[in-house]
């Protein structure tokens, strides 16, 4: 995870950084503008989700489309 990367996910709110890239962030924005915001710092061969506790909502980049559907069709 590069510095551009830490940073804009620092900007999204109060933050803990749970395991290496694993992050709980605590926002008023949507799941999918902070994925957007985060995404556009990282390396296009990377992936990225963000889920939104808060409104049962989430917001992906690079999944596989298997992994995408699985999320879909599980989503409660």
């Amino acid at each position: 995870m590069t510095g551009s990367v830490i940073a804009e996910i620092k900007t999204l709110g109060s933050w803990a950084k749970v395991q290496k890239s694993f992050w709980y962030i605590r926002s008023n924005l949507t799941a999918s503008v902070a994925a957007d915001r985060v995404w556009k710092k990282m390396d296009k061969n990377d992936s990225l989700i963000v889920i939104d506790a808060t409104n049962n909502s989430a917001s992906w980049h690079n999944l596989s489309d298997e992994v995408s559907k699985f999320i879909k069709d599980n989503w409660v």
